[in-house]
């Protein structure tokens, strides 16, 4: 053992050793860090999994369809039970609406005449070409500028009514 070659082999030995316990910790240890990379994924993926289940579970498949109307004499009654109105092709129209009364509308053609005078007890029956304070005989009238305002004159009085639409 005095060769000095043969004085570093049990070094040589403990450092292979050491190197391959090394490589082998490394190897294993890669090993953990890829499993804990796939085990996150993997969670991810389940947590995604069952939050789509469970909003898909809260969705109400139920179709629900909604119409809209015109309000009729009743309603219109029911929110103010002193409203002018009147109907013409069956729609409500109203007066006393300050901006509509501030428009400078001018007539266009004659649409025709209040018929019949109703009380707030027969809305229900309210037809085209009633009206509940104009008198019998007052002239209706379209307005050049808008479709949706009637222009109504009796005794010397102008009054506009706006149609009162649903939308």
């Amino acid at each position: 053992m005095n060769n000095p070659k043969n004085r570093w082999l049990p070094l040589a030995g403990t450092l292979i050793r050491n190197i391959e316990l090394y490589s082998v910790t490394k190897v294993k240890s890669i090993r953990l860090i890829e499993w804990r990379c796939m085990m996150k994924k993997n969670i991810v993926v389940f947590m995604l999994m069952v939050c789509i289940f469970y909003l898909s579970g809260c969705f109400n498949t139920e179709i629900k369809t909604v119409t809209s109307k015109n309000p009729d004499a009743e309603e219109v009654l029911k929110l103010d039970k002193n409203a002018d109105i009147l109907q013409w092709g069956k729609i409500i129209y109203k007066t006393d609406i300050e901006w509509v009364n501030e428009l400078k509308l001018t007539k266009n053609e004659s649409v025709g005449e209040i018929t019949e005078v109703f009380s707030n007890g027969f809305s229900k029956s309210l037809k085209d070409g009633m009206a509940n304070q104009l008198p019998i005989g007052a002239k209706i009238y379209s307005t050049k500028e808008r479709d949706d305002v009637l222009i109504v004159e009796y005794n010397g009085k102008v009054k506009y009514y706006l149609a009162l639409t649903e939308g």
